[in-house]
C-alpha cells in the first residue's frame, strides 16, 4: 500500500516539477523579465522550499503538494504545465481526502499557493 501511495501521490510532483522548472528556465532567460526576476525567484524558492519541507517535518499545517500545484497553475506560462498541474492537484486532494483522511492540509496548501501567486504577480 505504501508503494502505491508513492506512485500515485509522490511521483506526479516530480513530473510537474520538471515542467515547472522548464517554464521558469524560459521565463528567467527572457531579458525583459530580468528586473522582475529577483522577487519572483525568491517567491519561487520559498514555495519550493516550503513544499519540500513537508517531506521532513510536519510543522507547517499545509500540503506541500497543493501549495506547489496551485502555485504552478497560477504562475506558469506554459499551458501543458498548467493542465497537468490541475490534474494532479485534483488527484492530490482526492488522495488526501479518501486515502489519508486529511481534509485540512490540502485546503491550507491551496490557500497558501493562491497567496504566493498573488504576491508573485505584484
Amino acid at each position: 500500500q505504501d508503494q502505491q501511495l508513492l506512485y500515485w501521490y509522490h511521483a506526479p510532483v516530480g513530473f510537474v516539477f520538471v515542467l515547472f522548472g522548464l517554464d521558469r528556465w524560459r521565463w528567467f532567460s527572457n531579458l525583459r523579465n530580468l528586473r522582475k526576476s529577483y522577487g519572483a525567484g525568491l517567491i519561487d524558492l520559498l514555495v519550493i522550499l516550503t513544499g519540500a519541507s513537508r517531506t521532513i517535518t510536519w510543522f507547517l499545517p499545509l500540503s506541500g503538494h497543493t501549495l506547489f500545484f496551485t502555485y504552478a497553475i497560477g504562475t506558469s506560462t506554459n499551458r501543458l504545465t498548467r493542465v497537468i498541474a490541475v490534474i494532479v492537484l485534483i488527484e492530490a486532494i482526492a488522495i488526501k481526502h479518501f486515502w489519508l483522511s486529511d481534509d485540512v492540509t490540502p485546503w491550507v496548501g491551496l490557500a497558501a499557493g493562491l497567496v504566493a501567486v498573488i504576491l508573485r504577480k505584484l
